[in-house]
């Protein structure tokens, strides 16, 4: 069964993989889909990841996604060696207010 992947994706969510191998994350969106139902249409060509990190681990995101571009004004938005955008959506408790996850920097919710 194909995946109907690009080659940057596939390389993309291998490096995503090995990156975060131990830690608790999980791909969504579109591409996650895509993954479970090949004929699936995609809107989007990102990637997104739900990522269990402390907010005192991300600013390790940097070290941890060597090679990879970080978009500065996009808490969550990194780009790929490969050219893929990446939204790295963090999941901890103490970035949590109520249902809204607050962003460590921005502020943003």
């Amino acid at each position: 069964m194909g995946t109907n992947l690009s080659e940057q994706h596939i390389r993309t969510l291998t490096e995503l993989s090995e990156c975060f191998s131990d830690m608790e994350y999980v791909l969504i969106g579109a591409t996650a889909i895509k993954l479970q139902i090949p004929e699936f249409f995609r809107q989007t060509g990102d990637v997104d990841l739900l990522v269990s990190i402390t907010s005192k681990e991300i600013p390790d995101l940097g070290t941890i996604l060597a090679g990879w571009t970080h978009k500065e004004r996009e808490e969550l938005r990194w780009i790929s060696p490969h050219g893929i955008i990446t939204d790295i959506i963090p999941i901890c408790p103490d970035l949590m207010d109520g249902n809204h996850l607050v962003w460590p920097i921005s502020g943003n919710r």
